[in-house]
């Protein structure tokens, strides 16, 4: 078999986007067709295949040569045998809470708008607003306000509902396993090792495109059952990207 070339970093930073953690990222340099790629750093030392020639190449480990000790100087940190193993973070998210629901969301978006316009109108006396004046004439201001301040309710709550649910929901990717914790009061953990990750699938309808949401679901060997559904998380081709990375 062939030996696989291998490239060495550029020097160079990346941040993930949206609501993926920071991750430190180097710069390599496919030695096939000489496209460039920010790979985390967690990568490194692994094969991957180039993303424009779909040809593996191996990413090189950066070098580090001792220097002599200055008389007083300290190190930064000190390092020694069986100090453990940290795994690092390369991927966060969170369900995204309004864009899973779109049309539920500017519903009630609307009904607090509409809240708070009957809920000044009433208080104030209509304000000269058109059909609000003749309205709060009609049933008087207090019962307008107080009509308004119910649709503010009807509107604030499912969001902020929907808000605490998706920050209660969290799909983690490290360097090593995919986890995914949820749970308001009980909080339950499922993770897979990226070793055994036998099924990986994104599910997107055509709303979901257009929004940049979707579904990732995750099963291990000798399982039947999907073992990680994370529902509605953003950009979820991307997370998948990651776990196929990683394996």
């Amino acid at each position: 078999m062939a030996d696989v070339p291998t490239s060495q970093p550029d020097r160079g930073d990346a941040e993930a986007g949206g609501d993926a953690a920071q991750v430190q990222h180097l710069t390599y340099q496919c030695p096939h067709c000489g496209a460039k790629s920010s790979v985390a750093e967690v990568l490194m030392g692994e094969r991957i295949d180039c993303r424009r020639c779909h040809k593996p190449f191996e990413l090189g480990v950066p070098v580090a040569q001792p220097i002599r000790d200055e008389p007083g100087a300290k190190a930064d940190y000190v390092v020694d045998p069986g100090g453990g193993d940290t795994e690092e973070v390369v991927f966060v998210t969170h369900p995204a809470a309004f864009r899973n629901r779109p049309g539920k969301a500017f519903l009630a978006v609307l009904a607090i708008a509409l809240g708070v316009v009957g809920a000044i109108g009433g208080l104030i006396g209509g304000l000269g607003w058109g059909v609000i004046e003749p309205i709060s004439g009609a049933i008087g201001g207090t019962v307008l306000a107080g009509i308004g301040g119910v649709l503010i309710l009807l509107g604030a709550i499912p969001l902020l509902v929907w808000w605490l649910r998706s920050r209660f929901e969290t799909l983690t990717i490290t360097g090593r396993r995919t986890t995914f914790r949820f749970g308001l009061i009980a909080r339950d953990t499922t993770e897979i090792q990226h070793d055994d990750v036998r099924n990986l699938q994104v599910d997107q309808s055509g709303l979901d495109r257009l929004f940049g949401v979707g579904d990732l679901f995750l099963s291990s060997s000798g399982q039947d059952d999907l073992e990680i559904r994370a529902y509605g998380i953003p950009h979820p081709e991307h997370a998948a990207n990651v776990v196929r990375d990683l394996q």
